[in-house]
Order: structure tokens, then sequence, then C-alpha cells
């Protein structure tokens, strides 16, 4: 690749990167997500927005796709990594509990712009085949109760992912995010490791 291709690719990631930005701050200030409006938050023309992408549609896809990357790296990282099945559910816990407020808005935004089944499958590649898999790796291993992998995986999601999505709609009464990972670790510790009476 020349230096002239090189510029004009670098050029266009600083400008897509600048609209999934402006994207994300219109959908953290509760604004509508348009093509002009971004346009005028980028400081470009509305044709300029097209040059890139060809819709709304294929611009939130991009933005959904820079948001998912990082989530995904992080996911294989816990997932396939060599900690011991319990340690890795710590971990997811931890990795969603830590997540900026500005994700959370996010995944609270999309989910109205996405079908159930695009969020499903996605959920589903995500986080309840990987739970599963440590799930199905902690019972072979004797440390977590005998219940179907697929059902304490999602019994996980709901716990941890689930209770998020109360936080958006909750008063003030909910605990800090310390507390509740403290107290979602407490719950799935009680709800899936084997008592020594059962082994």
């Amino acid at each position: 690749m020349d230096i002239k291709t090189r510029k004009k690719e670098m050029i266009c990631n600083m400008i897509k990167s600048n609209m999934v930005a402006i994207v994300i701050s219109l959908i953290n200030e509760g604004k509508p997500i348009t093509m002009e409006d971004v346009a005028n938050r980028c400081g470009v023309s509305k044709g300029t927005i097209y040059n890139y992408f060809s819709d709304r549609r294929s611009l939130l896809d991009h933005v959904h796709a820079e948001i998912i990357r990082p989530l995904r790296e992080i996911g294989e990282e816990i997932f396939k990594g060599d900690m011991m099945p319990l340690d890795k559910i710590h971990a997811f816990v931890n990795v969603v509990m830590e997540m900026p407020d500005y994700v959370k808005v996010y995944f609270r935004f999309i989910g109205n712009e996405r079908t159930v089944a695009q969020e499903e499958r996605e959920k589903y590649e995500m986080i309840t085949k990987p739970l599963s898999e440590i799930c199905a790796e902690g019972i072979k291993r004797g440390e977590f109760i005998n219940v179907h992998p697929s059902i304490l995986a999602e019994m996980i999601n709901g716990i941890v992912v689930g209770t998020l999505g109360l936080v958006a709609v909750a008063d003030s009464q909910l605990p800090d995010n310390e507390t509740m990972n403290k107290d979602f670790i407490k719950l799935i510790n009680q709800m899936v490791i084997k008592e020594r009476s059962d082994i």
C-alpha cells in the first residue's frame, strides 16, 4: 500500500471514529440519530456521511461493531483463559459491572433498534455459549451443581446483565456498582457451587 492510499485510509478511519463518538454522544443525550445531525456535529455535509455509510442503518451497524469489538475481545480473553471456571464467571461479572455508563446507555438504545432475533443471536454467541462451556467445565470438574450448563449460563446472564436493565429504570434505592458486583458474585456462588454434601 502506497503512502497516498495509507493516508486516505487513515483519514477515513478518523472520520468514522468521529462519527461513532458523535452517535454515542447523541444517544447519551437522548437525541434522535439522523444522518443530518451526525453530519452537523461532525462539521461535514450530509453527503460526506453518505460517502461512508449508505444509510442510518449502516451507520448504526458500524457503531455497534465498534462498541462490540472490545467487548468480544475481553470476553474471549476471559472465556478462553486458563482460569478456573468459577474465576471466569467472577471475571465476567466484574467486566459487566465495570462497563462505562455510555456502553450501558448504548445497549438500552440499540435494544430498540434491533430485532429480538438479532439480540438473541448476539447474546448467545457472546454470553450464553461461552458461559455454558464454562459451566460444563465446572460440572465436569465436580465444582458446580449438575444442572444443564445452558440453564446455569442463562441464570448467570439474567442475574448480571438482566439487572442492568433494572438500573436504567429503577430509582436510587439500588446499591452502587461495587455492592451489586459483590451481591451478584455471592448469589452466583450460592447457586452454582456444588455443596460438599453433594459430592
